[in-house]
């Protein structure tokens, strides 16, 4: 899914969407439900910590 897809679909402005991702502002609990509804994942996949570790 390209950058301007998951703005337009989560409803996150590009610029604000940007800032988030380049960690300049923080996400919101409504922002990651936003991007995990488009994703198709559950909210806490998108939670620090959330990958499992193999090792």
């Amino acid at each position: 899914m390209s950058f301007s897809d998951l703005s337009e679909r989560s409803g996150i402005e590009p610029e604000a969407l940007g800032d988030l991702l380049d960690g300049m502002e923080d996400f919101t609990v409504v922002d990651l439900v936003r991007i995990a509804d488009v994703l198709g994942v559950p909210v806490t996949a998108l939670l620090p910590g959330a990958a499992t570790d193999d090792s």
